[in-house]
């Protein structure tokens, strides 16, 4: 959706929900916000750290490599 279809009262564009930061803790949006006015706001990466540098990657790396070491 572009900021061209949503209502704009006084200059400010109208949402139901504006979410800070695109990382996994976003996953408590549920279905209640389907066909609502939803704005993302993210400085950094995203999906944030936990998917990009953190949690997932190191057990994407790690987990592989441990199942290598105990098999020799």
């Amino acid at each position: 959706m572009s900021i061209k279809e949503l209502e704009i009262i006084d200059g400010v564009a109208q949402y139901d929900l504006i979410v800070i930061g695109s990382g996994s803790g976003n996953t408590l949006i549920g279905p209640e916000w389907d066909n609502k006015k939803v704005a993302l706001i993210d400085g950094g990466t995203f999906g944030g750290t936990c998917l990009n540098v953190g949690c997932i990657p190191t057990k994407n790396v790690c987990v592989p490599g441990n199942y290598c070491a105990e098999s020799t």
